[in-house]
């Protein structure tokens, strides 16, 4: 199809503004492999849906509920040793990472049953965009594709859209920086790879909320428990977000978290995790019409006051998808649940039990992950978080990493009253001080629902998000690195006997001395490296090599596997367990936390 031809289409009086916008995603996707694409071109795209800009400065086509009940499939031939397609759903959210920058990837996918998906990926540091602004920083962009048809995936792009400098928000208006390429390919176990860079994703948010399975219901139904923790992007910025649910038969607290709220950018410039969004004691019958309050971190300070008075105000409006899915109306972003499962495990004091839950400190808007190991009777708690600002504040510890708080020996049935010990570190280089705790934390534990816990003392709530599954195979997070507090991630995908292993940590400690050499801008101090095999014989991941490649210093700098030697190597072994597994680095033992789906 031409330009011209498409314009013709687009202006008879039968083309809906959705149609409109379709055809220029498509011109977009279509024109995008092509250098040549001018600017010129990309605004007469643009002014196909000029009569609809809310959905041209979003690209992306709002499916309506109606038509995502079933959600779209496509077959995956070639992932089985019987050589047999099989067909699933494809919508959900998948975790997996750039292995040339080091960084985390979220793509998220959501398809309707016409067999159509709409494409969103983000990156805590795209090098692309980073080459773009000339410097190296976090949060620098989104990746959209719009009206992708399922048996397209195979080939396609993705508009990358990046934040230029001094901005906050993405200027979509003067179309993609670049395109990458998307070509998502189907693995065994739920898995996708993007065939091109070969970066691989498991699938970590499923729609799971039973009582919507196939029924037309309104968000304010009081027959649907919706209480959990849902993840979504801000395609605005492209960062991550978090929203949680906690509702009883009349009202519910809603909070909202955002890796990098643009307001609170625009107050503490550079920094992340500044803010936290809440919205308490809504009518359950009023999900569809609500505001959330936005709090922000004054500067130069470490927690929000409780009598602060808000920063803003975001609208909530809340509606279904299908069962799991949520969409928040005005901003027309999408919330995949993340757990609790609807089969999780109902809590006993009579069983054993490991598992973690992740939640939000609302006081600085920082994330808390809590693991609870209970064994004959005895438990030992654990409390992480991205940056415990007791420790930052009597420490000089920097605003990231830096503290673990720990409960020993605490029996099974006083979980309702004990204390958990924070401890330190003078700086995060040096390692936390085990010598004696700095401060203690209030523990006392509720059990609100089965996979739903809060901690009495400063009210907040934790949702267990492990996956009890008995495939090796996916994405593993949060095991503790007793060092910094730091969350020790795992990745692994097997394939005809060979396996790719990726181990990986926001500050790898590994990496001081190699990649990490001084402060910014001499070295990268988060997302400095990562250790990676991609040929681990399946029989062998209980004993292996594994190598530590280091990202070179600079804006947009991409580890070069053809001509990097790794700055290290060290032994490596890793033990399968259902919803967990322990691996060892270099004699060192982490157990970390399935998060993703699959069999």
């Amino acid at each position: 199809i031409t330009l011209e031809q498409a314009k013709l289409i687009a202006n008879t009086p039968q083309c809906r503004p959705r149609m409109k916008l379709s055809i220029a995603a498509t011109l977009l996707a279509i024109h995008g492999a092509s250098a040549q694409l001018s600017k010129r071109r990309l605004r007469a795209q643009k002014d196909l849906a000029e009569d609809d800009a809310a959905l041209v400065k979003a690209r992306v086509l709002q499916f309506d509920s109606m038509s995502m009940i079933k959600g779209a499939g496509m077959s995956a031939g070639g992932s089985s040793k019987s050589g047999k397609s099989t067909t699933r759903s494809l919508t959900g959210i998948y975790d997996g990472y750039d292995i040339e920058d080091a960084t985390p990837q979220t793509l998220e996918l959501l398809c309707d049953d016409r067999k159509y998906c709409n494409v969103i990926l983000t990156d805590y540091r795209f090098s692309t965009c980073e080459q773009e602004l000339g410097t190296s920083t976090l949060n620098t962009g989104v990746g959209i594709a719009t009206g992708v048809p399922v048996d397209s995936l195979d080939d396609f792009k993705i508009g990358l859209y990046c934040l230029k400098a001094g901005e906050i928000e993405i200027d979509f208006d003067d179309g993609p920086t670049t395109y990458l390429t998307g070509n998502i390919a189907l693995l065994r176990g739920g898995g996708i790879r993007r065939t091109g860079p070969g970066f691989s994703y498991s699938k970590v948010c499923v729609p799971t909320i039973k009582d919507t399975v196939d029924k037309s219901i309104s968000i304010n139904d009081k027959s649907v428990n919706l209480n959990g923790r849902y993840r979504g992007i801000d395609k605005e910025d492209g960062s991550r977000q978090t929203l949680e649910l906690l509702c009883t038969l009349v009202s519910c607290d809603v909070t909202l978290a955002d890796f990098s709220f643009s307001t609170c950018k625009e107050l503490n410039p550079g920094l992340f995790f500044t803010g936290v969004a809440l919205a308490k004691n809504v009518p359950r019958d009023s999900l569809d019409d609500f505001e959330i309050e936005l709090f922000c971190l004054p500067p130069g300070q470490l927690v929000i006051g409780p009598s602060q008075p808000a920063d803003g105000t975001l609208k909530g409006n809340l509606a279904f998808l299908r069962d799991g899915l949520l969409r928040r109306t005005g901003t027309g972003f999408t919330y995949f649940k993340d757990g609790p499962e609807d089969a999780v495990e109902a809590f006993s004091v009579y069983k054993d039990i490991t598992t973690k839950f992740f939640g939000m400190d609302i006081e600085d808007g920082s994330f808390q992950a809590l693991e609870l190991d209970c064994n004959e009777g005895i438990c030992d708690i654990s409390l992480q978080d991205t940056s415990f600002s007791t420790c930052i504040e009597n420490k000089s510890a920097g605003r990231y990493l830096g503290g673990l708080a720990l409960a020993k020996n605490v029996p099974q049935d006083s979980l309702s009253h004990f204390t958990l010990e924070l401890f330190c570190a003078p700086v995060v280089a040096q390692g936390i001080d085990y010598g004696s705790p700095l401060a203690n934390l209030t523990g006392n534990l509720a059990v609100l629902q089965d996979g739903i816990v809060r901690r009495t003392g400063p009210g907040f709530n934790y949702y267990d998000v492990a996956k009890q599954r008995k495939a090796l195979d996916g994405y593993y997070y949060a095991g503790i690195v007793p060092a910094d507090g730091g969350f020790q991630q795992m990745k692994v995908l097997c394939e005809d006997g060979s396996c790719e292993v990726i181990l990986h940590t926001q500050v790898e400690r590994d990496g001081f001395g190699t990649c990490i050499t001084g402060p910014p801008p001499a070295s990268r101090f988060t997302f400095s490296s990562i250790y990676i095999n991609r040929t681990v014989p399946e029989n062998s991941l209980e004993n292996f090599d594994i190598g530590l490649y280091c990202v070179p210093v600079g804006a947009g700098g991409e580890i070069d596997y053809d001509t990097q030697d790794p700055a290290k190597t060290i032994k490596a072994k890793i033990v399968q367990g259902e919803g967990a597994a322990r691996v060892t680095k270099d004699g060192v033992v982490y157990e970390v936390f399935r998060l993703s789906d699959g069999s």
